[in-house]
């Protein structure tokens, strides 16, 4: 049940920053179906012992394989799927973690937040580069 609750949460937060960024109404549900399979994927991930730096980069992976699919299917750009569903993996608790420790001077903790979430970036980056290559090998 907990994981269905992580799934709704997920899908609600992309439809949330869809309707800020301005996704016509007609695809507001759909913004959240990447969302919620690149969280599945996390959650699968994690289940079966796979890195964070893993998960986030297949999860990364899967939103902009769907987003990519379910821009074709709708007719609109692949962003409108993609950027919303990667908002839910910004890691952003890892980056307040590197702050609050430089503030209380653990520098060495701080550096240590700082180059994971530095990593779980590039991870996220790496895998929409890869969904892209997927994507335009496809076409061809």
């Amino acid at each position: 049940m907990d994981y269905l609750i992580q799934l709704l949460l997920a899908g609600t937060t992309a439809i949330g920053f869809g309707q800020l960024y301005g996704v016509p109404r007609r695809l507001t549900f759909w913004v959240a179906v990447p969302s919620a399979l690149g969280w599945l994927v996390i959650i699968v991930a994690k289940a079966i012992g796979a890195s964070e730096l893993v998960a986030f980069f297949a999860s990364s992976t899967v939103i902009g394989i769907s987003g990519e699919l379910m821009a074709r299917r709708f007719h609109a750009p692949a962003s409108l799927f993609i950027i919303p569903g990667i908002f839910v993996l910004v890691p952003g608790a890892n980056a307040y973690q590197a702050m609050l420790c430089f503030i209380q001077r653990d520098y060495e903790g701080g550096v240590i937040e700082a180059v994971i979430t530095m990593l779980l970036a590039t991870a996220i980056a790496m895998g929409l580069i890869v969904a892209n290559a997927i994507i335009y090998l496809r076409r061809r």
